[in-house]
């Protein structure tokens, strides 16, 4: 009796304490649990968050002997994606670019395209220089991601592609090689003509196009040989050009070669016509060299700058100080064509996005493009340039 009566009397005293203790250690589980929660669904959102963006590359060489051309293609893809954000993205959903630099090495073009992958990049307007295009189309292939070079002519990543990823939206150097060769047979076929080529998988093939078709309209060349790549000495090569009194000379290979070459050539009195490649196109070459370069001849697409539906957006790069020059164009037509693919897709999956790319014509700063089964554009393949007061204008 005594006891009950100081166990309830202890009871009593510390009721309130216990319920207090119970309360609180209750109302921490509920705060611990709902705290679980609450970083789930930050996470789950963080995780969105970052998936929201749809990612799309550009790669081309952002350094380098070529990063003139890099820029060209940054400014392009840049204008592209603010322009389609701007009009509500992709189905609403906005573009993220990620500008990655191959510096036109086939090995590291290779290391660039998987760590894109890794990066669940859906779309690549890229690349540059023909042999990192090919390198990097196997991996683009491998792991289902589209691929639209703005820039890269060798036949070879089409005829040979290792999968239906793979497209380009400019010519290819058979078709530049055609019209070379037609230009120097009607107007020195009777003349002494020469071909010199750098080792670089593009200035082969230019070089061998040209050949292939001058001599199939019944010319004959001289001189066919090539010179190294990134050179620092080509004067013995432009010795053996004068002492064979060369008229004409086509000239495959990249930028840098070619004005050293073509410099030495008038330096030795020679008034040899300079005939080349779309590489060549470009106002840091024209301005490097001065009047040395004048009067060079060169194959390029149709400026797309001149079509008058393209006038609007040419003022709007000159006010953001971007000359339309070179690839520009070509890189902002590449992303048209994957935007208007992406959003007639019923699927946001790059294989849905392939059978729209195969199947429809797209509206771009080019024109209205479609692509073949190779993978190649429909667009007129090349025309003729010549440099005047330092500026290239169609002859």
């Amino acid at each position: 009796m005594i006891l009950n009566i100081l166990c309830s009397s202890i009871i009593n005293k510390h009721y309130t304490r216990i319920k207090m203790i119970i309360f609180f250690d209750f109302k921490k589980k509920i705060l611990k649990k709902i705290f679980t929660v609450m970083i789930f669904l930050l996470t789950s959102f963080n995780i969105f968050a970052e998936e929201i963006n749809i990612k799309i590359a550009a790669v081309g060489p952002m350094s380098g002997q070529h990063a003139f051309f890099g820029e060209q293609m940054k400014a392009g893809a840049k204008m592209a994606i603010n322009d389609i954000n701007s009009d509500g993205g992709i189905n609403g959903i906005k573009l993220e670019l990620i500008v990655r630099d191959d510096a036109c090495d086939e090995k590291q073009a290779v290391l660039v395209a998987k760590e894109l992958a890794e990066q669940s990049v859906s779309f690549v307007v890229g690349h540059f220089c023909s042999g990192s295009s090919i390198a990097a189309s196997s991996v683009y292939n491998r792991m289902g991601i589209i691929q639209i070079s703005p820039a890269s002519t060798s036949p070879t990543l089409t005829e040979q592609r290792p999968g239906p990823y793979t497209f380009r939206v400019c010519g290819r150097e058979d078709q530049q090689g055609k019209v070379a060769a037609e230009y120097l047979f009607n107007k020195y076929k009777n003349k002494n003509i020469a071909i010199i080529y750098d080792n670089s998988i593009y200035g082969k093939k230019l070089a061998l196009s040209t050949k292939n078709y001058f001599e199939s309209f019944g010319g004959i060349i001289l001189i066919y040989e090539d010179y190294a790549y990134e050179d620092n000495d080509h004067s013995n090569l432009v010795l053996k050009l004068k002492e064979n009194n060369v008229d004409a000379l086509y000239l495959g290979g990249y930028q840098i070669d070619a004005s050293k070459i073509i410099k030495l050539i008038r330096n030795e009195g020679m008034e040899t016509q300079i005939i080349s490649g779309d590489t060549l196109y470009n106002l840091q070459y024209t301005q490097d060299k001065g009047k040395d370069l004048e009067g060079t001849i060169i194959t390029f697409s149709p400026d797309p700058s001149k079509y008058f539906f393209n006038k609007k957006l040419v003022q709007k790069f000159k006010d953001i100080g971007v000359n339309t020059e070179g690839y520009v164009f070509y890189t902002y037509a590449a992303i048209q064509a994957w935007a208007q693919a992406s959003k007639i897709s019923a699927s946001k999956k790059n294989e849905s996005i392939l059978n729209i790319l195969n199947s429809k014509s797209f509206n771009t700063v080019l024109g209205n493009i479609e692509f073949d089964d190779k993978g190649d554009v429909n667009l007129p393949g090349y025309v003729l340039y010549k440099l005047n007061d330092g500026f290239f204008e169609y002859l």
